[in-house]
């Protein structure tokens, strides 16, 4: 009834140009999104490598995680490189898991690491622990330096240390504090 006197009263084709203005903007809108989505996973997000690898046949399996920042922890650490390694670290997990591969319950090696890193990084560092019940502030000082290369933390690198036992970078990705 109320799109009848519209019409009506403003003529179809005026109602068409609004219907057409609304469209445009919701496209124009939607690519400025797009936009800042692209802008923001260039430059602020890290890609998370969390890989599982059995330790009967080898096979591999990797699992993908965009993250804004990275948390790291600083119990047992001195610099910001060295809670990078610590992060970074293969760890044996001994519960038995089934390998895709040989279908075999093995233990499994877990390694973290990144696949992307982005031109800014958000690092968190873990400044309390949790013993059971009790909160503790871990009250330390990190050394970093003004610029931290994160080239050697990535999945690339890391394959090419095992295959060639050498680092060879095509790049090198560094950071600069303020």
């Amino acid at each position: 009834m109320m799109v009848k006197y519209i019409v009506k009263q403003f003529g179809f084709w005026l109602i068409y140009d609004l219907y057409c203005w609304v469209g445009n903007c919701y496209i124009f809108l939607d690519c400025v999104f797009v936009l800042i989505k692209n802008v923001v996973f260039a430059n602020y997000y890290l890609l998370l490598v969390f890989q599982l690898q059995c330790s009967t046949c080898g096979h591999t399996s990797n699992t993908f995680e965009p993250l804004i920042d990275m948390s790291l922890e600083i119990d047992n650490v001195d610099s910001l490189p060295s809670a990078l390694e610590s992060f970074t670290k293969v760890e044996n997990i001994d519960e038995n898991f089934r390998c895709d591969n040989c279908k075999e319950e093995v233990s499994m090696e877990k390694q973290l690491m990144l696949d992307q890193t982005p031109s800014v990084a958000a690092l968190h560092l873990k400044r309390f622990k949790t013993n059971g019940i009790l909160v503790e502030k871990i009250d330390k000082h990190i050394d970093f330096p003004l610029e931290l290369d994160l080239q050697p933390y990535t999945i690339k690198v890391m394959e090419d240390l095992v295959a060639e036992n050498d680092v060879s970078c095509d790049f090198i990705t560094t950071f600069t504090f303020y």
